[in-house]
């Protein structure tokens, strides 16, 4: 039995409860989630801020953590890690060697594209598309 290695790019799936929430693994907080969603949105720290009522300098506070949390050292480099990490984990739903039924494939997927949604507030469909 050969596996892929598991690297922090590629959050991986159990048998049991596979992780939705690949954010989760990086330790994003929920406001920082919210500003990423605003990064995703093509706000400016200005317009994060207020919809979010924070000072602008608050926001560049949040924007430093996650980037060194995910990684990444720019606003469009954030997102692309984002959509990068749900997409490895839909090609882990679909992959034809695991155990998965259909249904609880089209589960799992219709669960990803919620959370990909929520996270950088876009219709899912456009990263996973029909």
């Amino acid at each position: 039995m050969t596996t892929a290695p598991a690297t922090h790019l590629q959050p991986r799936l159990c048998d049991e409860a596979p992780p939705l929430d690949p954010l989760a693994r990086f330790s994003v907080s929920p406001r920082e989630r919210q500003v990423l969603k605003g990064l995703a949105q093509g706000k400016t720290n200005s317009q994060i801020g207020r919809s979010l009522f924070l000072a602008e300098d608050t926001i560049k506070t949040h924007l430093r953590r996650l980037f060194r949390k995910l990684d990444v050292t720019d606003r469009t480099q954030a997102i692309t890690f984002v959509v990068g990490i749900y997409q490895q984990m839909l090609r882990e739903i679909l992959d034809p060697k695991s155990d998965l039924t259909d249904s609880r494939r089209l589960a799992l997927i219709r669960r990803l594209e919620q959370g990909l949604a929520e996270d950088i507030g876009r219709p899912a469909p456009v990263i996973f598309p029909g």
